[in-house]
C-alpha cells in the first residue's frame, strides 16, 4: 500500500510569503476580492461566520493561532 505525505515540500526558493496561502474574501454580490490578512505566515482552514467575519488558523508567529477578523484588512 502506498501513502501520500500530508505535507508539501518547499518550492525552489523555500517557504516565502509569496508561496504561502493567503486569505481573500469576495462579496457574494460581486466586486473585487479583499485581502483578509497581511501576515507573513500561512492562513489555513478559514470559515465564514456572521456577516463578514472570518475565523482561521494563522502560523505567522511560528505556532498555530486561532484568529477572528470582522472585516477585510484593507491595503497591506
Amino acid at each position: 500500500m502506498t501513502y501520500e505525505p500530508l505535507y508539501s515540500e518547499p518550492v525552489g526558493g523555500g517557504w516565502t510569503d509569496a508561496v504561502l496561502p493567503g486569505l481573500w474574501q469576495v462579496p457574494l454580490t460581486g466586486g473585487a476580492p479583499q485581502r483578509l490578512s497581511c501576515n507573513r505566515g500561512g492562513q489555513y482552514e478559514a470559515a465564514a461566520d456572521r456577516g463578514t467575519r472570518v475565523i482561521r488558523l494563522d502560523t505567522t508567529a511560528g505556532r498555530t493561532d486561532l484568529v477572528v477578523r470582522d472585516r477585510p484588512a484593507g491595503s497591506c
